[in-house]
């Protein structure tokens, strides 16, 4: 896996900003700082892994560059992060405007709140859930060893209702429930 280092990805315009050195980089692992570690590709990168004190961040981008699926942990015990949310976005066609998503917010004690919108009909839907979130913990990252957080497919006990979140939409069997704005 081949990593650049930058201070963070400007999701707008989709470029790196401020390029990093690996020592610069280093430094802002030591010291718990923002730093960014973009993936296979400095100018196209598959996905960004972004540091910066007890977050952790790792971004998945498409073809285009947008964001679409995102995971996010917090350091909640000494060296061991928890994936406390999940997030995917669908866009139209080739534009930035996003269409669907789904969130998947969790808790250390299996409690998950699941949200799913269509943001062209303004449909918001939320579920409560519990789930075995006990795949959801990670050991902190070794400076440059991004493989383990990386992964695109996370859901090993939740993976059912993610991937119904993606499909179906109002009336699905993991009873969320519909709620329209406007």
């Amino acid at each position: 896996m081949l990593v650049y280092y930058c201070r963070g990805w400007f999701r707008a315009k989709k470029i790196a900003s401020e390029t990093l050195t690996e020592d610069e980089a280093r430094h802002a692992y030591d010291t718990r700082t923002l730093y960014t570690a973009l993936v296979n590709d400095k100018e196209r990168p598959s996905c960004f892994v972004e540091c910066n004190k007890d977050y952790v961040g790792v971004e998945f981008l498409d073809d285009n560059l947008r964001e679409h699926i995102a995971y996010q942990f917090q350091e909640r015990k000494p060296g061991r992060l928890f994936l406390s949310m999940a997030m995917r976005r669908n866009y139209v066609g080739d534009s930035d405007k996003v269409s669907r998503g789904a969130s998947f917010i969790f808790k250390e004690d299996g409690s998950t709140i699941i949200y799913r919108e269509d943001f062209i009909a303004g449909v918001l839907e939320r579920a409560d859930v519990r789930i075995d979130v006990s795949h959801n913990w990670e050991a902190y990252p070794d400076f440059g060893d991004y493989s383990a957080l990386v992964q695109r497919q996370r859901e090993k006990a939740w993976g059912e209702l993610w991937q119904s979140c993606l499909v179906s939409w109002c009336g699905s069997p993991t009873t969320l429930y519909c709620k329209h704005d406007g």
